[in-house]
């Protein structure tokens, strides 16, 4: 990432701008959110861009990190070579620089809005990943956090394209993402053509393992952080007396079964082109989960 120069981040924003995009923020889905005066909506635009900045500080201070540290360690796969773990390594970087430069954009944002983020509570991602990875066990709990981080790397792009595409956010946020959006385009290719490479070489039992949690990793990723959102609504009781209430009903609205699908499309279509989904039983899990298009299953919201 380039753009590490001190952000100067006017309040309010010129022109009518906000902070994060309205379409990428879960709770602006339910109506009573929909009909808050402008000055709760764009407080909670904030609120999502704080909520987004420490999503991916954790993200790619644990899972990401841990998972390209340990690649020298994965067992059988001594044939990977030098330039690749290479590769992996200087990716590993970038991403501490990623998460360093959302640190620094929280900071200016709160100092320029007054609007502090949600503290003490964990991303649920990162719970629920820790939690896959401790429940496969030794052998294979490594190899899950690399798909999961394969997963993360695939699907980022879609949201930081989205974003950064949005004229009513505030320039020096698009900025930011741009850089973010230019470098993870980088690692989506790296770590699909990774995928591309393990896959054929893992062994059987190893493959149909993994392939089943795939899709928990999917959904973990794009799943929603009540915790997080409830937390959000909890700032204004007089509006919102039953947070987790609005929240289940967001959950209830956050799409049919055809968007889910696309939202899901970039990290689907690397583990067809790898050969994941050639084991009809995977294949069959995907469907289930809804990830596959023209799937007939119902599918339930994170």
């Amino acid at each position: 990432m380039r753009s590490s120069a001190a952000l100067r981040i006017d309040a309010p924003p010129a022109s009518g701008g906000v902070y994060y995009s309205e379409a990428l923020a879960p709770l602006f889905l339910h109506p009573v959110v929909q009909r808050l005066d402008e000055a709760r909506r764009r407080e909670l635009l904030v609120l999502h861009l704080h909520a987004y900045l420490e999503f991916t500080v954790r993200l790619e201070r644990g899972p990401v990190k841990e998972a390209i540290d340990g690649i020298d360690g994965l067992d059988g796969v001594p044939w990977l070579d030098e330039g690749v773990r290479a590769a992996a390594r200087g990716i590993g970087a970038e991403e501490q620089e990623h998460g360093a430069m959302y640190e620094r954009l929280a900071r200016e944002v709160e100092e320029a809005t007054g609007v502090t983020p949600i503290r003490g509570v964990e991303p649920e991602l990162v719970g629920r990943v820790r939690a896959l990875v401790e429940g496969a066990g030794p052998a294979l709990g490594p190899w899950v956090r690399l798909f999961f981080v394969i997963v993360s790397e695939t699907l980022i792009t879609g949201d930081l394209r989205r974003l950064r595409r949005d004229p009513r956010v505030v320039p020096e946020v698009r900025a930011v993402v741009d850089a973010h959006a230019r470098d993870e385009a980088r690692h989506h290719l790296f770590f699909s053509d990774l995928c591309a490479a393990l896959w054929p070489r893992l062994d059987p039992d190893l493959r149909r393992a993994l392939g089943l949690l795939l899709p928990e990793l999917i959904g973990a990723y794009l799943g929603l952080d009540r915790a997080v959102l409830g937390a959000m609504l909890a700032r204004y009781p007089e509006v919102f007396p039953r947070p987790a209430r609005i929240v289940e009903e967001v959950a209830m609205l956050s799409g049919p079964l055809a968007d889910r699908a696309r939202a899901a499309a970039p990290s689907v279509g690397a583990f067809q082109r790898c050969g994941v989904l050639q084991d009809p039983i995977v294949a069959r899990a995907f469907a289930d989960a809804g990830w596959v298009r023209g799937a007939a299953q119902t599918w339930s919201v994170g």
